[in-house]
């Protein structure tokens, strides 16, 4: 019995594939879970796992061919290896008396060949009339020469699948969500006293701002259901009892965000662990269809960078996207005095259609009390 391998669908936007490299070669046995192809899609490189098991029969979509989600890509065998081999080591039946074995046709020999039809003579080519005047010469318009201060072009880059989504995703969001953008700053102090007590405690598992900054979001998605949410057409905000955290992860192909799941009633350690195995998964091409769908709010992070300050754009149908910058040191007045303090910078990017002005304002307060506040982080 034969089984169709399809493409799967192994994200929510993906519409087709890409097929990279094929890992399992025609006539090479499968089993359940083996790897039989990377795969590139609107988000990452993935690969396809045999969902059955038998041998791999045919190639359907050579390597580097695209198809659609759910359209065929190969056929596997199904027919029992032992009863292959049963088969294939039977003897092969006698011919019946006054019977001759079939044999291979001889080839034909070869006839006299036909003598080619003679082509009929080509029209006469039309020539253009010589100019009149002896001295005429035909004018060629001279080569564009280029404008001053103008940048010439040094090469032309094809853009990769994931790239060419997010460009076209991002368009549609600028172009069709009415953002607005809201900065809050932390006192970051208590919350690298906290991460250098965790690391203290846990070695082998210790948390990073990002990490704190996870827990201290969902916690505060907790209390403010609204930022939570997502836009479901006109008239329709679609609330979730779950909190789906996306992280935005840049790669050489381009931005990809995967999605933490259920981090409303996970404690920091396995916020911590699970992010780390997630960001890993993505990076080396790893990643599974449930790692790249379902998000229901973004953390956009440039902190390992010296950005302070950025604004994200929001992955619709999200509702809001959270950017944190570096934590710096900076001067703060604490008692009427100047001193240094450590501190992160986040900008709040919000669907004006489904969250207001006080809600987001209300979303930042209770984030920025939490960390200035991070023992509530660990409880």
């Amino acid at each position: 019995m034969s089984v169709d391998v399809v493409m799967p669908k192994l994200s929510d936007t993906m519409e087709e594939g890409k097929i990279l490299r094929w890992l399992k070669k025609p006539g090479e046995a499968v089993a359940v879970g083996d790897v039989l192809a990377e795969v590139e899609t609107d988000k990452a490189d993935m690969e396809i796992e045999a969902e059955a098991e038998g041998v791999l029969a045919k190639i359907l979509v050579d390597e580097g061919g695209s198809v659609a989600v759910g359209q065929k890509i190969a056929v596997l065998d199904g027919v029992d290896r032992r009863e292959r081999a049963a088969a294939k080591s039977a003897p092969a039946p006698r011919p019946a008396e006054g019977e001759s074995a079939a044999a291979e046709p001889e080839p034909a020999a070869p006839g006299p060949r036909r003598a080619a039809a003679p082509r009929p003579p080509a029209p006469p080519r039309a020539t253009a009339p010589r100019p009149p005047a002896p001295h005429a010469a035909r004018t060629v318009p001279p080569a564009p020469r280029p404008v001053a201060g103008e940048p010439r072009a040094a090469g032309r880059e094809e853009l990769s699948r994931i790239r060419r989504t997010v460009a076209r995703r991002m368009a549609e969001s600028k172009r069709e969500v009415p953002h607005f953008y809201m900065t809050v700053e932390a006192d970051m102090a208590e919350c690298a006293r906290l991460k250098a007590s965790l690391a203290a405690v846990r070695p082998d598992a210790a948390a990073s701002y990002t990490h704190l900054l996870l827990r201290a979001v969902a916690m505060a998605l907790a209390q403010h259901p609204r930022v939570n949410a997502r836009y479901a057409g006109e008239g329709a905000v679609e609330f979730s009892d779950d909190i789906h955290l996306g992280i935005a992860v840049a790669l050489e192909a381009g931005l990809i965000v995967p999605v933490l799941h259920d981090c409303g009633s996970k404690d920091v350690f396995t916020i911590a662990e699970e992010a780390r195995a997630l960001v890993e998964r993505v990076r080396t091409g790893k990643a599974g269809g449930g790692d790249l769908s379902g998000g229901t709010f973004t953390v956009s992070n440039l902190g390992m960078y010296p950005i302070e300050e950025f604004a994200a754009v929001i992955n619709p149908p999200q509702a809001a996207v959270l950017a944190t910058g570096a934590v710096v040191e900076r001067a703060v007045v604490r008692g009427g005095q100047v001193v240094p303090r450590l501190t992160l910078r986040m900008t709040l990017s919000s669907d004006h259609r489904v969250i207001d002005g006080a809600e987001a304002a209300q979303f930042l307060a209770t984030l920025k009390e939490l960390l200035e506040s991070p023992l509530r982080l660990v409880l």
